[in-house]
């Protein structure tokens, strides 16, 4: 029943999800100079460090954490 359920849900979010209206995008300018992206700031890549700080502690605890548990027979 439950996973009824689970898969009702699931179609209905994604046809919601595909029923947004979506509107094309203006037209640029024919003597418009492309402009470059601004560069990545330093705040950007302390993002990037945070993240991947993170998903190495989390990934050394979870390794020490099944190097403890006893072995299943």
């Amino acid at each position: 029943m439950l996973r009824l359920a689970q898969a009702t849900l699931l179609t209905l979010l994604a046809r919601a999800a595909l029923a947004q209206e979506t509107r094309p995008a203006p037209p640029a300018p024919s003597d418009a100079r492309p402009v470059p992206s601004p560069a990545a700031t330093s705040m950007d890549m302390n993002w990037l460090w945070l993240v991947l700080v993170v998903v190495v502690v989390v990934a050394a605890l979870y390794y020490f954490q099944q190097r403890r548990r006893s072995p299943r027979i």
